[in-house]
């Protein structure tokens, strides 16, 4: 069973901790932050290269390439690429701003 009792050190001074399912849990040095889970944006499709800006910074990013060759993008000045027929899905620092090079079809998605 979970620990229902405050934890405090050997000199008796409370510690960091927080309460879950389980009880009081010490956290270390300092309280855990929420999480807040990535929601989808905007979704869109194409066949050739494009920049989207947004209105608002996005945190995540997912595309698949629908198409028989590579894919590339680019967000905060780094460039991935996505083989033909493969995805990619992934959480960055906050951008407003995504680039496509592409020849061939892809399905994308911004998460914020």
């Amino acid at each position: 069973m979970g620990n229902d009792k405050l934890i405090r050190d050997a000199d008796g001074t409370l510690v960091p901790q927080h309460k879950d399912a389980t009880g009081w849990v010490e956290t270390g040095d300092a309280y855990p932050l929420p999480v807040r889970p990535l929601v989808a944006k905007e979704a869109w499709e194409g066949n050739a290269d494009e920049t989207k800006t947004f209105e608002s910074s996005r945190r995540g990013f997912n595309i698949v390439n629908d198409g028989d060759a590579d894919l590339t993008f680019t967000i905060n000045g780094a460039t991935r690429r996505v083989k033909a027929s493969e995805s990619y899905s992934g959480a960055f620092d906050p951008f407003t701003e995504v680039s496509i090079v592409t020849t061939v079809p892809y399905r994308a998605e911004v998460l914020a």
